[in-house]
């Protein structure tokens, strides 16, 4: 995957930025997003020339009961084994495991420097990963842009505007979801 991977980004070495969408089998309203031939073209032509978008879909770890040394009653508490294909990819964008998917990560490389954002994916259903995905990228493609027209601008400069533009929809999306949880458990106790 490392290599399928590494030669995707030198084919397309003359986008300023890259995406790329880590999920797993556990996540079937990404797969389903993903194969929708509308949804696909429609995000296609969102990204344009700004950004080369990649998705790949990881393992699913599993939880897993340790084995008790002999002649030894314990209570064990499982813990969550990683496959061991996964453990090559996330450590690049410092993800600990499987369960923080799914996720797009934004990433780009200038001068020795490897620099990436990650955003989390809602993916409740099909339309919510498309909307997601669409919110996120309109605004990375529209920072490239925006960055683009400068003369002179680095990629590093590129990725840091598409940083802040991923950054504030994240707050934006967390103040939300907060407002709809507190309005959720007002109604639920009948203030």
């Amino acid at each position: 995957m490392i290599r399928e991977l590494s030669k995707l980004i030198n084919d397309h070495m003359n986008y300023p930025l890259w995406g790329i969408l880590l999920f797993t089998e556990a996540h079937p309203h990404i797969i389903k997003a993903l194969k929708d031939a509308d949804y696909y073209s429609a995000l296609n032509e969102i990204t344009g020339d700004n950004l080369a978008l990649f998705t790949t879909m990881l393992f699913v770890g599993e939880y897993e009961m340790p084995s008790p040394p002999p002649d030894v009653i314990a209570l064990l508490v499982p813990v969550w084994k990683e496959p061991q294909q996964n453990k090559k990819v996330l450590p690049w964008f410092s993800i600990k495991d499987s369960r923080e998917l799914p996720l797009l990560v934004v990433f780009g490389h200038e001068g020795g420097e490897f620099y990436y954002q990650k955003y989390p994916i809602k993916d409740d259903s099909p339309q919510d990963v498309f909307n997601s995905l669409k919110s996120v990228l309109s605004r990375v493609s529209e920072a490239v842009d925006r960055a683009s027209d400068e003369n002179g601008v680095y990629k590093q400069k590129i990725f840091e505007q598409a940083q802040w533009e991923m950054r504030k929809l994240e707050a934006r999306q967390k103040v939300k979801d907060f407002f709809e949880t507190v309005s959720m458990f007002r109604g639920a106790i009948g203030i």
